[in-house]
């Protein structure tokens, strides 16, 4: 996608890994909807891709992967869907030398177990709109560190108190964001 000042913006691949069954009726991936409208707002070309309802998710992701990609990021529940994230993460390796940044409530839950993986460059803890753009700037920039990185607000798993944030600074989904998921 080229911005309005003549130049390619850079990429940004959103995933959402496939679970070993067939959901019959998938919902939203909010959470990536959130994540790429933040980023989309500061200038980022955003592609999701919802490995669960997309045929062939992974040659959508080669597909996808070209020179103005910058990360890779993947949103992952505890469970079957790990299986799919890390394959995906390993293709993407494979394929770009990119940083591979995970979140959702797996990486929250067990961020030390995640980071430990070869294919898992950064874990972003809890609610991440704010740290995942944080992240992409220092991408841009060259400082980008790999680690565990605290979300915008910490899910307190013990306490249920999860520091939601406030969809009002985010904004509305832009219409095409929703309507590449559906």
């Amino acid at each position: 996608m080229v911005h309005e000042d003549g130049l390619d913006m850079p990429k940004i691949v959103l995933y959402n890994p496939q679970e070993k069954r067939k959901i019959r009726t998938p919902t939203l991936p909010l959470s990536l909807l959130f994540i790429g409208s933040s980023l989309e707002k500061e200038g980022y070309d955003v592609k999701i891709i919802d490995a669960r309802v997309e045929d062939n998710p992974h040659k959508m992701v080669l597909d996808t992967l070209d020179n103005d990609t910058i990360c890779f990021c993947i949103s992952c529940m505890t469970g079957s869907p790990i299986l799919d994230a890390l394959k995906i993460a390993k293709i993407v390796k494979e394929k770009r030398d990119i940083p591979i940044i995970w979140g959702g409530f797996h990486p929250s839950l067990l961020p030390e177990q995640t980071i430990k993986n070869p294919y898992v460059d950064a874990v972003v803890k809890g609610a991440g709109e704010k740290t995942t753009i944080k992240l992409v700037k220092s991408i841009e920039s060259g400082k980008f560190r790999r680690g565990i990185h605290s979300g915008d607000a910490e899910i307190n798993f013990s306490r249920l108190d999860y520091g939601l944030v406030d969809i009002e600074i985010l904004g509305l989904l832009t219409i095409c964001q929703v309507e590449d998921v559906l």
